[in-house]
């Protein structure tokens, strides 16, 4: 894989440069509240689909409202990446809101399908987690993944959201934290009037408990 070309492409593909290949796999976006370690899950999650699959993970970091510049730092929560082994395997990207009025560019759909024709077939998605602009990972994304975790208030932050609506998962993470199993039964009291309620997986990026499952 000639990383350089492919992220040169990316680049020409965000500045509406060049129109994006189609390719055929999942794109799975992987949302949720600030804190909930989206990050260090998709690390976990790195480690165990490396040796079957080829997967690019997209991170969309917030832009400043003043500079416009990005923070762009998921890349230092993501160990997978610095070895040498997986270097075919694993490709990592930054995408900046920009002037987005939501939390995910429109055009990450597009980089998504340009990843998995240049060999890739599986694309995670990382959000940025601000709320109801969330909802638009229905629109870029085959599969959604909410993360949740003991830290998560007063429990309604994705209800308002409307992500307990769309997901396909529901992610607990921090599992080794007090509050888990709280914040699952409450997940699954909220879920009860729904027609089809998605799984809840209760995981911990720190101990690896319920990484294989998930």
């Amino acid at each position: 894989m000639d990383r350089r070309k492919l992220a040169r492409e990316l680049t020409a593909i965000e500045n509406l440069q060049l129109e994006p290949k189609v390719g055929q796999g999942q794109i799975i976006a992987i949302t949720g509240p600030p804190g909930v370690g989206k990050s260090c899950l998709i690390d976990e999650l790195l480690k165990n689909l490396v040796s079957n699959h080829r997967v690019a993970v997209l991170a969309v970091d917030p832009s400043s409202p003043l500079s416009g510049g990005a923070l762009l730092g998921d890349r230092i929560r993501m160990t997978v990446l610095d070895d040498p082994n997986h270097m075919d395997s694993v490709y990592f990207r930054s995408i900046a809101t920009r002037e987005s009025s939501g939390s995910i560019p429109s055009i990450v759909r597009g980089l998504a399908k340009h990843l998995l024709a240049n060999s890739f077939d599986i694309v995670l998605v990382e959000t940025v987690g601000t709320g109801q602009a969330e909802i638009r990972c229905a629109a870029v994304a085959d599969r959604i993944v909410l993360v949740e975790g003991p830290a998560r208030g007063d429990g309604v932050q994705a209800e308002k959201a409307g992500l307990l609506e769309l997901a396909d998962l529901i992610v607990v993470n921090k599992s080794d934290l007090d509050g888990a199993d709280k914040v699952v039964n409450d997940l699954t009291i909220s879920l009860q009037l729904g027609t089809r309620p998605p799984p809840i997986v209760k995981v911990s990026a720190k101990t690896g408990e319920g990484i294989e499952e998930l």
